[in-house]
């Protein structure tokens, strides 16, 4: 099918646009500046997406300007808390997002399309559940970035399911409007990791040095 050259290289540049954004974000943002561009995307993509009506290129545009705010929102944990992460944790975050990408676009042309849906979605679960634990308990750089990964992996995959029988226009309006969903719940989990310890009171401080160790991944 069209859509399986076409979908996995959409998957490719977004993946790299939320982990490019989230890097330089760690990197030159300060704090919990990142909220501000990161949220400017997604407003941005409100009325691509309202306006593409039916026309590829405007949801594509719409899917990586979120793809970009999702990044961008990631980023704000890693400024604040100063974990980092290297090239070759962004690519294991990478290959992750591109392996469920792939599995979903095959499972979701078979025949027992929900069976399988059924089948990733408890995978994803146990996988999101497994990355939480250990970014409790191991390295917060890789297993952090895998989660914030695999959540934007979710999304992608419940796009190509609920959307396979569609058109490529249809598709891309249902991968779209995931897209939004993800950058949503990225920006929740981000608040709600911020949200414990002092760092409600270091946001009054504003742009003052984080008195935490940096920890590297």
């Amino acid at each position: 099918m069209k859509w399986k050259t076409t979908g996995l290289p959409l998957c490719a540049a977004s993946v790299s646009l939320l982990l490019g954004c989230c890097y330089a974000c760690m990197l030159f943002l300060p704090k919990w500046t990142g909220f501000v561009p990161g949220f400017a995307c997604m407003l941005a993509a409100v009325p691509v997406h309202k306006l593409a009506k039916g026309r590829p290129l405007g949801y594509i545009a719409a899917i990586l300007l979120n793809a970009a705010g999702s990044g961008l929102v990631m980023g704000v944990y890693y400024a604040w808390r100063g974990v980092r992460f290297g090239a070759f944790e962004a690519a294991v975050a990478a290959a992750c997002v591109l392996a469920i990408a792939l599995a979903s676009v095959l499972l979701a042309a078979w025949r027992y399309r929900k069976w399988a849906s059924v089948g990733v979605g408890v995978l994803l679960l146990v996988l999101l559940v497994w990355s939480v634990v250990c970014w409790c308990t191991a390295d917060a750089g890789l297993f952090s970035l895998l989660f914030f990964a695999l959540l934007f992996a979710s999304f992608w995959s419940a796009g190509l399911f609920l959307s396979w029988r569609l058109e490529r226009a249809g598709r891309l309006r249902y991968l779209s409007m995931c897209m939004f969903w993800a950058f949503g719940v990225i920006a929740l989990v981000v608040v709600i990791v911020l949200s414990e310890g002092d760092v409600i009171g270091d946001f009054a401080s504003g742009f003052g040095p984080d008195p935490r160790p940096r920890s590297r991944g």
